[in-house]
C-alpha cells in the first residue's frame, strides 16, 4: 500500500519528481522551456501534491535507470561529525583556496595581505547552525563562496576597500548563517552563490541529455 502523497516528507517527493523531470528531458520526451517551468514548481512549491503533477503525463524510469548517476545534491549537508573548533587561512603575498567536500569549523579566520584567497563552502558539510568567518584584508582581496541557503550577515569595518555581498537570502530559509566580520582595508572581499539549486540541475540534465544525444551540443 502507497503512503498517501501528502504523508510522505516533502523533500523526498521533491527528489523523486526531480529525477523524473531530468530523465524525461534527457531523453527527448520534453523540451527545454518546459523542463525547467517544472522543475521550477518542484523546487519552490510547499506542496506536495502540486509537485507530484508536475510528472504525472511523463513517463516513469526504468528501474535502475538512474543508480550510475549522481544528482546535485537538494540543500545543505550537516554532519554530527566534529570539525576542529577554528581554522587558519593565511595569504600574504600569494594565494590560497579552501574547496572541495570539507567540514566547516565553528570559526574561520582569514588574513589576505598583498595576496588573495578564495573559500568555497559548496561541497562542504557544516557542522553547526552558525560559522564565525573573520577576516583581514590588506591590499589583498578574497572570494567566499557559498550554496544556496546559507544566510550571511556582514559586520566589516571598510577603510579604503569593500565588501559585496551579492547573496540574497529568502524569509523562510533556515541554513546556516555564516557571520563575517573584520577588516577590509585598501582590498575587498566578494561573498556570492557561485551557482544556484536550479542551475546545478540544469547543468546536471543538460550533461545527461549530451550523454544519451551525441548529437547534442552544449
Amino acid at each position: 500500500m502507497s503512503v498517501n502523497i501528502q504523508d510522505r516528507p516533502i523533500e523526498s517527493v521533491r527528489e523523486e519528481v526531480i529525477e523524473v523531470l531530468i530523465y524525461n528531458y534527457s531523453h527527448g520526451k520534453i523540451h527545454e522551456d518546459a523542463f525547467e517551468r517544472r522543475l521550477d514548481v518542484a523546487m519552490d512549491s510547499l506542496d506536495a501534491e502540486k509537485i507530484m503533477s508536475q510528472i504525472a503525463d511523463l513517463e516513469l524510469p526504468p528501474t535502475g535507470a538512474t543508480k550510475d548517476y549522481d544528482t546535485p545534491e537538494i540543500g545543505i549537508q550537516y554532519s554530527t561529525e566534529q570539525a576542529d573548533e577554528t581554522e587558519n587561512i593565511v595569504c600574504i603575498f600569494g594565494g590560497a583556496k579552501r574547496a572541495g567536500p570539507w567540514l566547516v569549523p565553528k570559526q574561520i579566520n582569514t588574513v589576505f595581505v598583498f595576496g588573495g584567497g578564495e573559500i568555497d563552502f559548496n561541497h562542504a558539510t557544516f557542522t553547526s547552525k552558525q560559522v564565525t568567518l573573520k577576516v583581514f584584508c590588506l591590499f589583498g582581496g578574497g572570494t567566499v563562496s557559498v550554496p544556496e541557503g546559507v544566510r550571511v550577515s556582514s559586520s566589516t569595518i571598510c577603510l579604503f576597500g569593500g565588501v559585496t555581498n551579492k547573496v540574497r537570502t529568502k524569509p523562510d530559509y533556515d541554513g546556516p548563517l555564516l557571520r563575517i566580520e573584520g577588516l577590509v582595508m585598501f582590498g575587498g572581499l566578494d561573498i556570492k552563490i557561485k551557482q544556484t539549486v536550479k542551475e546545478k540541475f540544469v547543468a546536471f540534465a543538460n550533461q545527461m541529455k549530451a550523454l544519451f544525444d551525441p548529437n547534442v551540443k552544449l
